[in-house]
């Protein structure tokens, strides 16, 4: 939004001569103010990270000058579209985050650029592998085999189709070996 504001200057002449009097119009230019919420987002590896609309916003930027920039080797699938799509490259999943920036710039005389951050973290999705088929007699079981990576947390649950009474007691061991026992 431009403001108009007119300042007038008037000299006396401190003797009988009349004052002089001269007015200037002065457009007051708002600068750009460049906006991003969250300043955090967390993404698993494998995905994207898509810019919502109203997540950005531009307020007296020149739509002309939106740049994205990031931090790390992924690309953005449009580098001046508020509601861009990130792809992360694979130094951006090895180090865990980028940081991406769009910056603006307003109109004369406020051109210099502005600009706000978001922080994207990139966390490894969890890898499970329960281990190969066994047979087992009833009593203490053992899992050999099984590997879990990533996690954040884990549950070992039953199928439904076994017996009821069959209770599950889970020891996770340093070696990947799980102990099971049914009782």
């Amino acid at each position: 939004m431009l403001d108009l504001s007119r300042l007038s200057l008037e000299a006396f002449s401190g003797n009988t001569c009349v004052s002089s009097t001269d007015t200037v119009d002065i457009t007051i230019t708002p600068p750009p103010i460049v906006d991003i919420a969250p300043v955090e987002a967390t993404i698993c590896d494998g995905s994207n990270y898509t810019f919502s609309p109203g997540q950005v916003s531009v307020t007296d930027g020149v739509p002309s000058t939106y740049a994205w920039t990031r931090s790390g080797d992924g690309t953005f699938t449009s580098s001046s579209s508020l509601t861009t799509t990130y792809i992360p490259g694979a130094s951006d999943i090895l180090n865990g985050t980028v940081t991406l920036t769009l910056t603006a710039s307003g109109n004369s005389p406020c051109t210099a650029p502005i600009s706000d951050d978001l922080i994207l973290n990139i966390v490894k999705a969890p890898i499970v592998d329960a281990g190969p088929e066994s047979l087992a007699c009833e009593g203490p079981i053992t899992i050999v085999g099984a590997s879990i990576q990533n996690e954040g947390s884990i549950l070992w649950t039953v199928d439904q189709q076994l017996e009821t009474d069959f209770l599950l007691i889970l020891r996770f061991q340093i070696q990947s070996m799980f102990l099971l026992q049914a009782i």
